[in-house]
């Protein structure tokens, strides 16, 4: 029966192979970026400059910018410069006096000289969309925007007029340019995933702080990791020669992405792209199957009830999936993200440290093949969905792993006595108080930051840390991610060299964080899967190698240790105590 569970398991990864392959092909198509500069900076350097806003324009149009991002006069910008306010924002306004400091800042009207300019310097307006209280301008449609670029919290017509903005934006078959890091309240009513284009922009602030090749480096990061295809652009407004290092950074920009094989143009949305429900229901099958393997290795049961157990869980999502197939798909890849993860430390074959290493890291590359599997469809690629439970799969693997180690003597239970002579064995282990409180925060503190730091939310990342990674970046395009070439895949080598069977329990729930991380690092469905491949396979290379390099220096460190040969390190130690 156990076979047929492992059957189950590698049917699932064949299937999500074979969705793997057809999203490269759609990823590949994917290599024309848009650039889109920002109009009002471009008003206020002309301004500081004290020349004219044609000039910048046009000096754009000859460095590959297509198109200028028009915002609209708040209420308030709008009475300074004489614009004529609407009756309705005036009647608005009047009714509403109370909430006056909230509605200046609220958009009124499109400043008709910009679009003017605009069109002059032989580029396309893109006016930038907000959600007053009184409903749009009409204006913006008048020059039959090819994009449109959502610049509020909430999409226009949100909550009650919806569907009248999709009817507009279809009726003009409008892409919507989609904020990264900013997902509009109802944009998923507003238009399908496949009118849609991710954008990334750096704000005026921030912008300031960097220098050119951090800029450069950020958009390239962009289009290269996240499928951002519009770059949203602004000009240095302080220090000396603003638009000349705004243009320079241009320049480098255009020729990175060039260089990198990607071409300048009108960004083209991803196709619609769903998977058969059937390929999505093997690909469930898997999971489930790889969990009841799980549990049957600790818990003793027939493998008869093991395969009940896949079956029911199957049915379960089944009807999860009737309700809510997207809350089933998220729901499964959480599943496949914590189980085979742990699966994959149970993995003892392999003649060779390095055979095990690899065994046991294709077994959670499987599974992040997998978990890419149950995230399909065109919402996962421009993450209007994505996979939920980011803590949990960070949290849950490494918890299991340490309860391994605890109870790895009695593994599979038998019994509930087994499992309570166990535990109490540990209640009653003597620790010194200083171990148990250093230790002890130690302990937490780590667990804190290991937590706190997953997910793009969190603590911040410290500058030497940033610095290192934009050394790899430099070196090697795709990065590795640090927690597995310098914490998860050294440990693991070093359990594998220190125990012939792969079960040296102590540093299984550091070995873990490797494992997670590389199915974590599949679960992110809007970066291409190829550079995920380039990642995962430098992330094995390079903690291969450190895991290496601190298991001869642990043996070396060892072996002075116990010969003392001149260096008097033990007699040290000694004549301290």
């Amino acid at each position: 029966m156990r076979k047929v569970l492992w059957i189950l398991v590698w049917v699932a990864v064949i299937a999500s192979l074979g969705i793997a392959v057809q999203r490269i092909g759609f990823e590949a198509k994917q290599v024309t970026v848009e650039l889109v500069y920002d109009f009002r900076s471009l008003e206020h350097l002309a301004d500081l400059m004290g020349g004219d806003i044609k000039a910048l324009l046009q000096d754009l149009r000859g460095r590959g910018v297509g198109a200028i991002a028009v915002a609209p006069y708040n209420l308030l910008e709008a009475a300074l410069a004489g614009e004529e306010i609407p009756h309705e924002v005036l009647s608005y306004a009047e009714a509403h006096r109370d909430r006056l400091d909230l509605l200046w800042d609220m958009p009124v009207v499109f400043p008709r000289f910009a679009y003017e300019a605009i069109q002059e310097a032989g580029l396309k307006a893109v006016p930038r969309l907000g959600n007053p209280p009184w409903g749009l301008p009409e204006s913006w449609r008048a020059y039959d925007p090819t994009l449109v670029i959502l610049g509020a919290v909430e999409s226009p017509g949100y909550p009650d007029r919806l569907a009248e903005y999709a009817t507009v934006l279809q009726e003009l078959g409008a892409r919507v340019g989609v904020v990264e890091f900013a997902l509009q309240k109802g944009v998923q009513a507003l238009t399908s995933p496949s009118q849609m284009v991710r954008v990334h922009g750096i704000n005026q602030r921030e912008l300031e702080s960097l220098t050119p090749s951090r800029i450069v480096a950020r958009y390239m990061r962009a289009v290269r990791e996240r499928n951002i295809r519009i770059l949203y652009l602004r000009p240095f407004l302080e220090g000396e020669g603003q638009w000349e290092r705004s243009l320079n950074v241009l320049a480098g920009l255009t020729g990175e992405l060039q260089a990198a094989g990607y071409s300048l143009g009108e960004s083209t949305p991803f196709p619609e792209w769903q998977v058969p429900r059937y390929i999505s229901w093997i690909v469930w099958t898997g999971i489930w199957a790889a969990a009841a393997l799980l549990a049957g290795a600790w818990v003793k049961v027939p493998a008869g009830v093991l395969l009940l157990l896949c079956g029911t869980g199957l049915v379960g999502t089944l009807g999860i999936a009737a309700r809510s197939f997207q809350l089933a798909q998220q729901g499964m890849a959480l599943l496949a993200a914590v189980a085979f993860p742990c699966l994959a430390l149970q993995v003892t074959c392999g003649r060779s440290t390095l055979a095990r290493f690899a065994l046991i890291s294709g077994v959670s590359v499987a599974g992040g093949f997998v978990v890419a599997g149950c995230l399909t469809g065109t919402e996962y690629l421009i993450k209007l969905a994505e996979f939920r439970g980011v803590k949990a799969m960070h949290v849950l693997p490494v918890g299991i792993a340490a309860l391994g180690a605890i109870l790895q003597p009695i593994l599979p239970l038998e019994s509930g006595r087994a499992l309570w002579g166990r535990l109490r064995s540990f209640w009653d282990l003597s620790i010194p108080l200083k171990v148990f409180i250093v230790g002890g925060t130690a302990l937490v503190c780590a667990g804190a930051v290991y937590v706190l730091r997953t997910g793009n939310f969190g603590l911040p990342v410290a500058k030497l840390e940033v610095e290192f990674r934009e050394l790899l970046e430099r070196l090697l395009v795709i990065r590795p991610r640090t927690k597995e070439f310098l914490i998860g895949h050294p440990a693991l080598y070093f359990i594998l060299k220190k125990d012939g069977k792969g079960r040296f329990p102590w540093l299984a729930p550091i070995a873990i964080i490797g494992q997670l991380s590389m199915v974590n690092t599949f679960s992110h469905i809007h970066t291409p899967l190829l550079v995920t491949l380039y990642r995962t396979g430098y992330g094995l290379l390079f903690g291969y190698i450190m895991g290496w390099i601190v298991f001869h220096l642990y043996e070396l460190g060892k072996g002075l240790w116990t010969s003392d040969r001149g260096f008097g390190v033990s007699r040290f130690w000694q004549s301290g105590r």
